[in-house]
């Protein structure tokens, strides 16, 4: 990467606070006390944002397999990481594995990473009112390993 500029990664199982660590966050580095909670996130990103995938690769990807998808990860990251002045920051609930084998967090244009960890009961609730599901079908969601938001 040309300029140096690496993704520093929000890491969380959803619903675990990864917002709202962005937002402290984003409120320290800012050192005020009228942020503008709206505006707070511009210039952060989620991992799976489609619209800028497909603007930085100029590609339509809703088509594409998963392979293919996967095999574009890194072009995409490396964009994002250099479409800035400084380092990027973005949220991911992705596990740091390979996909298609491919590195879902590549070391090559990563800085480093926070990883947070929220008590599983607190994540229940705020997971089971987010998909509006029963505490004991968010538990059975949360225990499958094959489960995806999404899927």
């Amino acid at each position: 990467m040309a300029k140096g500029h690496k993704i520093v990664w929000i890491a969380s199982y959803p619903k675990s606070g990864n917002t709202w660590v962005r937002l402290f966050l984003a409120a320290y580095l800012a050192n005020t006390d009228n942020l503008d909670p709206n505006e707070a996130l511009r210039g952060t990103f989620n991992d799976a944002q489609r619209p800028v995938f497909d603007k930085l690769l100029k590609l339509d990807s809703k088509e594409l397999e998963d392979d293919t998808v996967a095999s574009l990860r890194l072009p995409y990251l490396s964009k994002l990481a250099e479409s800035g002045d400084k380092d990027v920051i973005i949220k991911t609930h992705v596990l740091n594995a390979n996909w298609h084998n491919t590195a879902m967090i590549p070391p090559s244009v990563t800085r480093r990473a926070v990883y947070i960890i929220r008590h599983p009961f607190d994540v229940c609730v705020s997971f089971a009112r987010h998909m509006g599901l029963s505490f004991d079908d968010a538990v059975t969601s949360m225990a499958n390993p094959s489960f995806a938001i999404g899927s």
